[in-house]
This record gives structure tokens, C-alpha cells and sequence, in this order.
């Protein structure tokens, strides 16, 4: 790492100045250069590859990856894991949540974003239950206990499918309707699902 910060002895605008890609060491021979070939290509990649090692990124598995797995048991709809995947970016901002199970915080995005989807599909039933590994009970409490923030939350997103669908924009108000809150609003719920 210190090599590849090597190109400035300062920090980036420091003094103002913006550090110039020319000075950037974007390759392995641009370390080489740099430090006069002290390190060849060979050992630069070398000590790149013990770096992201160390970092031993296939460790555990990420909410991304757990929410893809659940999506695809129940076969949801693209707009529901759209949400899902959307409430996930959300939650990567919230220091809270850096302590819960990747597992649990997947099931409990997959569970607002399901009971927040289209009147006729937002049942949470025993297959989704079954899936996950957690109880609708626990799911909720979770929800309840650390996802306040995105209660009411206008949520702007995009479709993940590569379809035409993918150019419409999806608007949403996140409701937490298990909790005697008014219905998700179905207008919200119209245009989120294509239905006028």
C-alpha cells in the first residue's frame, strides 16, 4: 500500500493541487519505474496478491449475496427485489446495522420490500419463512428495534432487470404496515408495478 501511494508524499489537495493522472501509479510498471526497479512487475503482483489475501474476502458472505439467493427460491418479482436490493444500498449507510447477521439483514430487507409490493403478492408466507431461516416474528422485531430510518422513507430506484423496464423509474414511500400503519399507498404501489 505504501507503494502504491508512493506518487505523492501529501495528501490529495493538500496544498490545492489536484494530484494528475500522469503522476498516478496505475500499473505495476509505473511501480516499477518509480521506485527504480527495486520491485520488477513480478514482486509488485506478487505483493499485491498477498495484500488481497490477507484481506480473505471469500470469508463470509455478503447481505447482497444472501439476498440473491432468497430472490431466487421464491422467484420474485424483478420490481420486488429491485426494492430490496435498493433498501440494501440504503442500509450500507447506517453504522447500526454493521452488527447484524448479513443473513438476517438480507430476510429483513427481502420482508419490507415484499410487504411493501403490489397488493395482490405482499404475503409473507411459509416458503419466504422457510427460505430465509428466520420467523416473521423475529424479522419484525429486527425491523422494528433497528430499521426506523427508512420507515416513510421516498425511495427512488431503478429496475436491476436488463429489460426495458429498466429506463422506468421506481418511486415508493416504505411502509411499515405490519405495525397498523395505513396500507402502502396504492398509487405508489401502481407505479411502482407498471399498473395505472
Amino acid at each position: 500500500m505504501m507503494l502504491s501511494s508512493n506518487s505523492m508524499c501529501k495528501l490529495p489537495g493538500q496544498d490545492g493541487e489536484r494530484i494528475g493522472l500522469e503522476r498516478a501509479l496505475n500499473s505495476a510498471q509505473d511501480i516499477e519505474y518509480w521506485t527504480d526497479n527495486t520491485y520488477s512487475v513480478a514482486d509488485v503482483l506478487d505483493m499485491e496478491a498477498k495484500l488481497l489475501q490477507g484481506f480473505d474476502m471469500d470469508r463470509f458472505e455478503t447481505p447482497l449475496q444472501h439476498l440473491a439467493c432468497f430472490a431466487a427460491a421464491r422467484q420474485l418479482d424483478d420490481l420486488t427485489a429491485s426494492v430490496a436490493t435498493e433498501l440494501l444500498v440504503l442500509c450500507t449507510r447506517e453504522y447500526p446495522l454493521l452488527d447484524l447477521d448479513p443473513c438476517l439483514l438480507a430476510a429483513c430487507l427481502l420482508y419490507v420490500a415484499v410487504r411493501n409490493g403490489p397488493p395482490d403478492d405482499n404475503v409473507w408466507d411459509e416458503s419466504l419463512a422457510v427460505g430465509c431461516g428466520y420467523s416473521e416474528e423475529r424479522l419484525i422485531t429486527n425491523i422494528d428495534e433497528r430499521f426506523c430510518f427508512c420507515r416513510n422513507f421516498e425511495l427512488a430506484c431503478r429496475s436491476i432487470a436488463a429489460s426495458p423496464s429498466r429506463v422506468k423509474t421506481i418511486k415508493l414511500t416504505v411502509r411499515f404496515c405490519w405495525l397498523d400503519e395505513e396500507p402502502p399507498d396504492l398509487l405508489g404501489a401502481a407505479q411502482l408495478f407498471g399498473v395505472s
